[in-house]
């Protein structure tokens, strides 16, 4: 009978792995999931005895795990990933179908392989599917225990239909993979189901080489784990998925309206190692602009990622420039990329300092340092240690060096009074309200009440101007001399005593 799903074949996998699944990133955090393949598949070293026990009498043993720490990762990593695999929507329950009596015989036999590991394990989960062989399962009264295959999976083994639907992925990858060993004997015999899921856009990947749709993503795969090999580099999602990216985006371009500046995909790949210390960042726009003005493109460069205080896209420079123009360009700007760096942490610690102030005026901590620093100078004075304003220090004569050596330091520093003190406060506030939040335009009222305020502030700071200016005007007035008493001789009288 025609069923709604078919499993997938080495071909339509491959075909999935092209349809662009890097539009979900989120499968970056997968981990090797439950009952991934082991290092030999199954056809290739002994099979491996059931060491678990056999289901209940209900049939809903969970599948032992090969790494329980990773196994609910790699679940949840993949319960998004639908598109991935090139599955369908989750299917409703499917009519019944007559069974054999092999059928019967087989499913048992299927299910134990199933709690083994590698590639019997896989073939065990896509023989079942295809067979439908999950609807043998029934309930006491003979009805269909599970609706669906994905009900199956669920509920019979523990895990999702995308973990189930991996597998079965994986095992056509490795299926096609055997089949090109016969060209290509250099070719790993396996890969995990980790690693597969780090293959993508393998027709771009292979430089689209080949007629048919099938041979430039069987070329693709060919590249891109020769390549792996060659960089000497493990088999993994991450490290295949870098290089598919990375052959895909050359070949793309290529064929594009901006192709990459290298003549090959080799000095491309050179050009990308270089490129890769800009990081991922930067900011469009900045190639185009250098490119507008006249003279050097390197020096044009580095002038407008001055100007702008921004990086280029490493995309876009690998458009430009290739070889040994890239290798001189990428030092300028790693530097000019520490100097935006210094001045940013510089920038932020300016606000950082700014609001510490702003928070000390509010909470008073100016306020509190004054008083203390009064408190230290009143104590010093008392003990001589320094002067007082307008005075000497007590017992400065027996002091010796000591209180000659604490006068020449005390005098290096100019002391405030209290109201250069006040000033000094007043002043920090005002810079602190002009750099605080201010209200919107429209707000008419909070505005007014802002330059009622100011305008208090001007007209105080004008009756302290003219008082100082009074106090100045007095000091340079010049200061009378008294005069001097005059004496007036009286003539001596010998009768009285008193004039002589």
């Amino acid at each position: 009978m025609s069923t709604r799903r078919k499993t997938k074949s080495a071909k339509e996998v491959l075909n999935s792995l092209t349809a662009g699944r890097d539009a979900h990133e989120d499968q970056a955090q997968m981990q090797h999931e439950v009952g991934v393949l082991d290092s030999q598949p199954a056809d290739l070293q002994p099979a491996q005895a059931v060491t678990q026990q056999p289901p209940d009498e209900d049939g809903k043993a969970p599948l032992p795990p090969d790494e329980p720490k990773e196994a609910a990762e790699d679940e949840d990593a993949w319960e998004d990933d639908e598109e991935d695999v090139g599955e369908d929507e989750p299917e409703p329950e499917e009519a019944e179908q007559t069974f054999s009596d092999q059928d019967k015989t087989d499913l048992p036999v299927l299910e134990a392989q199933v709690k083994h590991h590698g590639l019997e394990q896989a073939r065990a989960i896509r023989e079942i599917r295809q067979r439908k062989l999950w609807m043998l399962h029934r309930n006491d009264d003979g009805s269909r225990r599970y609706k669906s295959y994905d009900e199956y999976i669920d509920e019979h083994w523990g895990h999702t239909r995308q973990w189930a639907t991996q597998q079965t992925q994986q095992l056509a990858v490795v299926e096609k993979l055997l089949e090109l060993r016969s060209r290509h004997p250099d070719l790993p015999d396996h890969l995990s189901a980790n690693a597969v899921s780090g293959l993508w856009q393998l027709d771009a990947a292979g430089g689209y080489q080949g007629s048919t749709q099938e041979e430039q993503e069987e070329n693709g795969l060919v590249a891109v784990i020769v390549e792996a090999q060659e960089e000497g580099v493990n088999i993994s999602r991450d490290n295949l998925r870098a290089i598919c990216e990375r052959r895909a985006g050359y070949y793309r371009a290529k064929k594009g309206s901006n192709p990459p500046a290298a003549p090959t995909y080799a000095a491309y790949k050179q050009d990308c190692l270089l490129a890769k210390q800009l990081g991922n960042g930067g900011s469009y726009g900045i190639v185009t602009d250098a490119q507008k003005l006249p003279g050097n493109f390197a020096d044009n460069l580095i002038a407008v990622c001055t100007e702008q205080r921004r990086l280029p896209r490493p995309d876009d420079l690998l458009a430009v420039v290739t070889g040994q123009a890239l290798e001189e360009i990428i030092p300028r700007l790693n530097t000019l990329a520490q100097e935006v760096a210094d001045t940013e942490a510089k920038v932020n610690l300016l606000k950082t300092r700014k609001a510490e102030i702003r928070g000390m005026l509010q909470e008073g901590g100016l306020t509190k340092l004054r008083e203390e620093t009064k408190a230290l100078q009143t104590e010093l004075e008392e003990k001589g240690v320094i002067t007082k304003r307008g005075g000497k220090k007590k017992d400065e004569a027996d002091d010796g060096p000591k209180v000659e050596e604490a006068e020449e330091e005390a005098a290096g520093e100019e002391e405030l009074n209290e109201v250069q003190e006040n000033l000094d406060t007043a002043l920090e506030s005002l810079e602190a309200a002009f750099d605080a939040e201010w209200p919107e335009s429209e707000d008419d009222g909070m505005i007014q009440a802002i330059l009622l305020s100011a305008q208090g502030c001007e007209e105080k700071l004008a009756e302290i101007i003219n008082k100082a200016k009074e106090l100045l005007a007095d000091a340079e007035k010049p200061q009378q001399k008294p005069e001097k008493p005059r004496w007036t001789l009286k003539p001596l009288d010998p009768s009285d005593p008193d004039s002589f």
